[in-house]
């Protein structure tokens, strides 16, 4: 487990890996938290505990608490959504898929971080809330993500039948040809529909794979050790990849 401050050991002393105190949720929530798996359902509940920039504000909130202020360390917080950014871009490795959804990220939690909504903020219910929209539009962008990774599955599920309908129609185009039935032309346009439909099954096929690494590669919401959207002691993907 990483240490320091975005590993919160330093901040919460009994629960160094999330946001809650261990003896806020039931144990039962915590197996289900902590099992390497996501489903829709969790995805609030992992990014109050999991997400870099939302657990720091969260933390940082109790802290000033616990002093009588309700100051929230934005730089700190903005300097963790400047590296995840930079990462998150490095990552994806020229992919559009992955520097799209990177961009998306970076914009919804930089929106957040005003100086009439955070910065200096010394009301305590204010403060609160701010942290709170924070963390509802970041959940609300990993949902955005996991919606675009199911159509994109749908659509190759589609996709795939159509490569065999295209590749059979090649095959007919050869048969015909070998009787005189079809010309290289035919067999040619054939072929040229059969390779186009396979392209657009692996771009199909990387952009999935891009955007499943966003919920499996550790950390995953935005801050961490790659392109995720969660800290290094986080969920990965619910449903298998």
């Amino acid at each position: 487990m990483r240490r320091g401050r975005y590993g919160f050991s330093e901040n919460v002393d009994t629960a160094p890996k999330q946001t809650s105190y261990e003896r806020e949720r039931s144990p039962e929530e915590w197996a289900s938290l902590r099992d390497n798996t996501i489903s829709w359902e969790e995805i609030e509940a992992l990014v109050h505990e999991y997400n870099p920039t939302v657990s720091s504000l969260w933390i940082n909130f109790r802290d000033s608490e616990r002093r009588g202020s309700y100051n929230v360390d934005v730089e700190a917080a903005r300097s963790a959504v400047e590296e995840a950014y930079e990462k998150a871009l490095l990552a994806a490795n020229g992919n559009a898929v992955a520097e799209a959804l990177a961009e998306m990220q970076y914009q919804s939690n930089s929106s957040n971080f005003s100086a009439d909504s955070v910065a200096q903020n010394s009301d305590r219910e204010l403060a609160k809330l701010s942290i709170e929209q924070t963390e509802k539009n970041t959940a609300e962008t990993v949902k955005k993500s996991f919606i675009s990774r199911e159509n994109t599955i749908l659509q190759r599920q589609i996709d795939a039948l159509n490569l065999e309908d295209a590749r059979s129609e090649k095959e007919t185009a050869e048969r015909k040809k070998a009787i005189g039935q079809a010309t290289e032309i035919d067999v040619l346009t054939a072929q040229t529909a059969a390779d186009q439909a396979e392209l657009q099954l692996r771009s199909e096929d990387s952009s999935i794979r891009k955007t499943s690494e966003l919920f499996t590669d550790k950390p995953w919401l935005e801050g961490g050790c790659r392109a995720g959207f969660f800290s290094d002691d986080s969920a990965d993907g619910k449903e298998e990849h």
